[in-house]
């Protein structure tokens, strides 16, 4: 509450009928003390007024001021602030009324005790507030949502601001008051002009800024220019947005699309073969067949930095020097052309095969001793073979890799669920035909949960990790392991029986026994669950209904108590003609 004091008292006249006859106007009275006709406020009045008695009864209030008069006495208001106004003096109060709506009231003590009370509509001021941090907020948001950070220049060209959170890992204090030249990396062309300074609405502009750390970053910026009223440039305001892996994604897309075009350029010249896994063949007889030679190699380093050979044309290995010339090749390393080699019995023509100057492979053509040797025309052709096929290289390195990255398991560097079932219809097709017995382990690792809710997710995924290297170890090489997601893995058993399949399950049981000091709660250990199907493969059963069969049966060892080994029942017979994919007779 507000206490006002130092008011003088007013005395209001009732108006004819409301306590007496109206009478002719009084003399002032005493000390000054004023008088005002209630007529006056009650008819004339434009604005919100009311008048109160000591006892909080409304005596009359302006047109105007009718409805709150209304709502003051609804809810309870007339009273308080009567009482409170006798009591204390002159005051103002604001009111709010359940509405919604919200008054200032300005309430003065009259002779006679009754009170005076004037009012100001709020609401609207209210509302247009709200309305503008509403607003406010929202700019913002949008603002922040949409750009990495906004940015403000004076007229000078210098930041004047810099949103709160700052820049190029710089803080907003750090670039205020600083010129965005001074920021300019050294790939961007200092005579280009700088959208920080445009002096027209830019959408899009491409600007390479300097990092804190030094680094280059690629900035993406919007921005308009501001002008005062005759016209004079102020500065300019815009959002930026650090597109620097964008930019990097783009352009490693362009190189590999460049790339695309020189295979293809090497497909029209020397070969019609475009598949990966096939180019490097048909390129070998091409470069054969152009160069008019006895036996064409196209070598790969292995990741022992070792030369194998990757395709060929003409002589086999047993024929040819192909033992020599893979021992050999690593002296080429800084050949900038193709190199005769010495090799008994042949003329032989190398050349190293390299990707951004980093060596990837050889190739080698060769003819038997009694021919002719090699021309200066036949080197520069063989240097250009090794050009494109240093490309061609990378490219299938780069087609290797996606597709291992498509079939692997990020965290384990296992298959994964669809790389899985990928191999296990050739698996299974292959014990069909042989009429082998084979099996699937379904696992599961119990209690995993708590692993990750107690000591977090990168203890979980050491655990995956740990679990995925324990089933490579007691698996063979013909085996086939998967993570299938989550915590759940597979295994494919080549050529095995119910006692393998229990055996090799008894002895990842153990295995899962070293995991119980990762365990999150002592009392629920960490372990596994293993389930087992046997696929025999003259019951004609569907690899979906196997698949099935091993998945229920790691379920009920679940089910059974943890740490179990469950056997899925044998699969009815049927008459051996299924596809292998589903309808399981």
């Amino acid at each position: 509450m507000t206490r006002v004091r130092h008011f003088k008292k007013i005395d209001i006249l009732p108006p004819e009928g409301l306590t007496a006859p109206r009478a002719a106007p009084r003399a002032a009275p005493p000390g000054g003390m004023l008088q005002i006709a209630t007529e006056t406020i009650y008819d004339r009045f434009e604005g919100l007024a009311l008048v109160l008695d000591g006892g909080g009864r409304m005596l009359g209030a302006s047109t105007s001021a009718r409805p709150l008069a209304t709502a003051l006495e609804r809810e309870g208001w007339i009273e308080n602030l009567a009482a409170a106004t006798l009591a204390l003096g002159p005051r103002c109060e604001r009111v709010t009324l359940a509405d919604g709506r919200v008054f200032d009231l300005t309430l003065f003590p009259l002779v006679g005790e009754g009170v005076l009370a004037v009012a100001r509509d709020l609401t609207f001021d209210r509302n247009l507030h709200e309305e503008l941090v509403e607003s406010r907020g929202r700019y913002k948001d949008i603002v922040a949502c949409s750009s990495d950070f906004a940015w403000e220049t004076g007229a000078d060209g210098g930041f004047v601001f810099v949103s709160p959170r700052g820049a190029l890992g710089y803080t907003a204090t750090e670039l205020v008051g600083r010129h965005p030249r001074e920021l300019l990396a050294e790939r961007q062309d200092p005579a280009a002009p700088l959208p920080f300074a445009s002096t027209q609405p830019l959408d899009g502009a491409i600007t390479w800024m300097r990092r804190a750390d030094g680094a280059a970053a690629c900035l993406s910026i919007a921005c308009i220019p501001r002008f005062d009223g005759e016209g004079h440039w102020l500065g300019a305001r815009g959002v930026c947005r650090d597109v620097t892996e964008a930019r990097a994604r783009d352009e490693a897309l362009a190189r590999a699309r460049a790339r695309e075009r020189l295979v293809v350029r090497l497909v029209n010249g020397i070969r019609e073969e475009v598949e990966p896994e096939r180019l490097l063949g048909r390129a070998a007889d091409a470069a054969g067949v152009a160069l008019e030679v006895d036996f064409c190699w196209i070598f790969r380093i292995g990741d022992d930095g070792g030369f194998y050979r990757a395709a060929s044309y003409g002589l086999t290995d047993e024929d040819g020097p192909i033992g020599f010339l893979a021992a050999d090749l690593a002296t080429l390393a800084r050949a900038e052309g193709p190199v005769e080699m010495p090799v008994e019995g042949f003329h032989v023509l190398a050349a190293i095969t390299r990707h951004h100057g980093a060596r990837n492979g050889a190739v080698c053509v060769g003819r038997a001793r009694g021919r002719a040797g090699w021309g200066e025309d036949e080197e520069t052709l063989l240097a250009a073979v090794a050009e494109h096929l240093g490309i061609a290289i990378e490219q299938i390195a780069n087609h290797e890799g996606l597709k291992r990255l498509s079939r692997t398991d990020e965290l384990t560097g296992l298959y994964n669920r669809r790389a899985f079932h990928d191999e296990l219809a050739n698996r299974y097709q292959m014990a069909r035909r042989s009429g082998r017995k084979s099996a699937i382990l379904y696992v599961d690792l119990d209690n995993f949960k708590a692993v990750n809710d107690v000591h977090g997710h990168k203890q979980g995924d050491a655990v995956l990790k740990g679990w995925a290297a324990a089933l490579a170890r007691y698996s063979r090489a013909g085996d086939v392991i998967a993570r299938l997601g989550g915590d759940e893995f597979a295994v494919w058993l080549e050529d095995t029986d119910e006692t393998g399949a229990r055996a090799k399950a008894r002895s990842l049981l153990d295995a899962a026994r070293g995991l119980e000091r990762y365990s999150g709660d002592p009392e629920r250990p960490l372990g596994a669950s293993i389930g087992i199907a046997v696929l025999d493969p003259g019951a004609g059963e569907a690899l979906d209904g196997l698949i099935a069969r091993a998945d229920a049966a790691m379920y009920a060892a679940k089910h059974g108590g943890k740490g179990r080994i469950a056997v899925a029942p044998p699969a009815p017979r049927g008459d051996g003609k299924d596809d292998g994919r589903k309808g399981a007779p």
